[in-house]
Order: C-alpha cells, then sequence, then structure tokens
C-alpha cells in the first residue's frame, strides 16, 4: 500500500510520521514552513479527520510550535485570524492511509 500525502509517497505510516518529524527538526519555531516542506504540511493537515473544524475561516501558512498539551514541538496551522491550530500528525497519517485503502 502507498500513502499519498500531498505530493509526496510513502511505504508505510512510520515512514510519513518520520517524514513530519523531519519538518519539525528542520524548522525554527513560529517560522512559516516554505517550499517543499510546506506542501507535505499542508497536505498532512488536510487528511486530518477534522481539518475543516481546525482551519476555521482559513488557513494562512503553517509552522512549528510548542503544543499546547506539553512542551512538545508540533505542526501548528495559523488561521486567517492569526491564531494557532494544532493537528496530530498521527491521526492524519492514520487517515491518509484509510483513503489510500479506500481509493
Amino acid at each position: 500500500m502507498t500513502i499519498c500525502i500531498g505530493s509526496e509517497r510513502f511505504a508505510t505510516q512510520k515512514i510519513a510520521r518520520a517524514r513530519a518529524s523531519e519538518v519539525l527538526r528542520n524548522h525554527c519555531p513560529r517560522e512559516p514552513i516554505t517550499g517543499r516542506d510546506a506542501d507535505f504540511v499542508a497536505g498532512l493537515f488536510w487528511c486530518h479527520p477534522r481539518a475543516r473544524e481546525k482551519a476555521g475561516l482559513g488557513v494562512t501558512h503553517f509552522v512549528v510550535s510548542c503544543s499546547v498539551h506539553g512542551p512538545t514541538l508540533n505542526l501548528m496551522a495559523v488561521r486567517l485570524d492569526g491564531t494557532l491550530e494544532d493537528f496530530s500528525i498521527k491521526q492524519a497519517v492514520a487517515a491518509a492511509a484509510a483513503l489510500t485503502k479506500e481509493n
């Protein structure tokens, strides 16, 4: 099974989560994620089962920031009003894998 997230393809959920971890390591907190990483994170975000709710009125970009649930870094959507919304990498990857199975 190949998992599709944005324009990238992954053989397993573990490999897809590792790609997300790479993004977390390679970007400074609160600075916009750009380039190929931005495309991947946007694709990952929109795979999340609650993406529409989390997006609110819209998303301008994505950043790495500390989670509201603790000191760990997480991917965050920056909404049009400037607020941050975190999303679970694990849930998003699992949803992407489920979408791949359906198609």
